[in-house]
């Protein structure tokens, strides 16, 4: 498919920049899974404090992220991980990828199953203006494109008792960061 291209070439070159603030906010966690995280952007110059796991559908893609003694990627469905309930990780990141999947909201149903006990990172675009037309364009490459509204995943996540601990919105992104338990967020 073209739009699997185009998104392969995309994450090749996008600046290491767009990854800072939500790499900033999970660098110190001992355990990361970055679901939907294409080529590990958001693992590439993470310490190796903890350990970091890429869950990727696209294989090519899982193959440009970093492997070593603490991180790995993994070629799986993000609709259905294939990790046990409650697991290890502290920290589960949708960066740039909620909106990619089939049902996004089983997504992060499977996401609520295996968080042991730490935090939810959502990082997506906002459907309007910009991102709306993010969507359209998506959609016409074959992409699902799902956009959700930073509203309905607070809801959502506050219903599953997370406590909303930041809320952004930007010109055309949004941050969202649920956690189970009390946290400062770094």
């Amino acid at each position: 498919m073209i739009g699997q291209l185009l998104l392969r070439l995309v994450y090749k070159y996008v600046p290491k920049s767009f990854y800072d603030y939500p790499r900033s906010l999970v660098k110190d966690e001992p355990m990361v899974l970055d679901v939907g995280g294409g080529s590990g952007g958001l693992l590439h110059g993470m310490d190796c404090k903890g350990y970091h796991v890429v869950w990727e559908l696209d294989p090519i893609l899982a193959s440009r992220a970093p492997r070593g003694p603490c991180s790995e990627a993994v070629i799986g469905d993000a609709e259905n991980l294939g990790i046990r309930n409650k697991s290890w990780f502290g920290a589960i990141v949708f960066h740039d990828s909620l909106h990619h999947f089939t049902n996004p909201w089983k997504a992060l149903e499977e996401a609520d199953r295996v968080l042991a006990n730490g935090c939810i990172h959502i990082h997506d675009f906002q459907p309007k203006g910009l991102g709306k037309l993010l969507e359209i364009g998506e959609q016409l490459l074959g992409f699902p494109a799902k956009f959700l509204k930073i509203e309905d995943l607070s809801q959502v996540l506050s219903s599953k008792r997370y406590k909303v601990v930041e809320q952004r919105r930007g010109k055309v992104g949004y941050t969202i960061i649920a956690c189970r338990r009390t946290r400062t967020v770094r």
